[in-house]
């Protein structure tokens, strides 16, 4: 499963980067130039609710050191996270995603930011601790059992007293997963289909 949404996203990375997070025409690779500072400008907007929710749990994320944000992307979001922890760690299982953070990141001149490449189950289990557990618009994109995995061990490196922030599907009406439908749909004579909801960028 970890190989398919790997593929899936290396895909969206490659060929529409910005608009696999944001799904506005704006935002697609033929405009994207001219839209740039309007999609990073937007990331303020999801830290902004983060420190709403905090504030409403009672929480002084300030007291913070370091924060560990699951997808990334291009670092629509990191960029501000960045400029309220000491240390961020953000991660996505895209590498073209990831090439476009760490560019912007050095653009900004943010000297508090790790980059990680998550693509294995050794890797998301060799994650450091943290105080603060960011993710929005990520959690989704996986199906239910990796999406449990990778709570369960997010959860476990978060510090006590940390704060985690984050969404997710809770019901769908209708909604069945099972494994073997979901893998042998994701294989053409035995190699990885795209199978994302943005089937135009995958020939159908």
């Amino acid at each position: 499963m970890i190989r398919h949404i790997e593929a899936n996203w290396a895909l969206l990375g490659t060929n529409e980067p910005h608009w696999s997070v944001l799904s506005v025409e704006k935002f697609k690779a033929g405009q994207i130039g001219e839209n740039i500072q309007e999609f990073y400008a937007s990331g303020k907007h999801t830290v902004s609710y983060f420190a709403d929710a905090a504030e409403r749990a009672g929480v002084d994320y300030r007291n913070l050191q370091r924060c560990f944000e699951l997808g990334c992307g291009v670092g629509r979001v990191s960029v501000w996270l960045a400029r309220i922890f000491p240390e961020l760690i953000a991660a996505d299982i895209s590498a073209p995603h990831l090439r476009l953070a760490a560019a912007a990141v050095e653009h900004l001149g943010l000297k508090n930011v790790e980059l990680r490449l998550l693509d294995t189950l050794a890797k998301i289990e060799a994650l450091p601790a943290f105080d603060c557990f960011v993710s929005s618009l990520v959690l989704q994109h996986n199906p239910p059992p990796v999406m449990a995995f990778l709570l369960r061990t997010i959860f476990s490196k978060l510090n006590p007293g940390g704060l985690a922030y984050f969404q997710l599907p809770t019901y769908r009406l209708g909604y069945v997963f099972k494994a073997e439908p979901y893998l042998a749909g994701a294989l053409v004579n035995g190699q990885l289909k795209c199978m994302s909801y943005r089937k135009a960028l995958c020939g159908g």
